[in-house]
């Protein structure tokens, strides 16, 4: 599949964005990412803080594409675009996914379901997809980091 196909099946809308849409975004993943570091928040806010960093950043990634994911679901589609902007493996997908579920179950049905490990995978991962998006701009819209 591509975007293009995505944008066909009405997963997407086009939608261009701006140098300044994409600074307030990495702020936002910058400061989530710090959010989640804070030792003195549960495990959950962490996990919750890196989560939002890594959604954030793969939304970066496709607005930068000229797309905007709309419909249910869109979380897990922002998640899965990142195959298609960032080249981002399998495994990496497939990652976020299952986090995306252990988030759905600490915002809605019980809390404490984070461990330890979960948090420090997801918090690698969100400080990962960071640097990944950043070398993307860099390399496929140096424009979009002007300003």
């Amino acid at each position: 599949m591509s975007l293009k196909q995505w944008l066909e099946l009405e997963l997407l809308r086009p939608e261009p964005t701006s140098p300044d849409e994409i600074k307030g975004l990495l702020g936002i993943v910058s400061t989530r990412l710090d959010d989640s570091r804070v030792e003195a928040s549960s495990a959950d806010t962490r996990f919750e803080a890196a989560y939002r960093s890594a959604l954030t950043s793969a939304t970066i990634a496709l607005r930068a594409s000229g797309y905007r994911s709309v419909g249910s679901g869109h979380h897990v589609k922002t998640f899965e675009s990142l195959a298609l902007t960032i080249e981002a493996s399998d495994k990496t997908v497939r990652k976020l996914k299952t986090f995306n579920n252990r988030r759905t179950q600490s915002n809605y049905d019980v809390s404490g379901v984070v461990s330890s490990q979960d948090l420090a995978e997801m918090i690698k991962l969100a400080a990962k997809l960071q640097g990944d998006v950043i070398q993307y701009l860099k390399k496929n819209h140096p424009q979009l980091l002007e300003g």
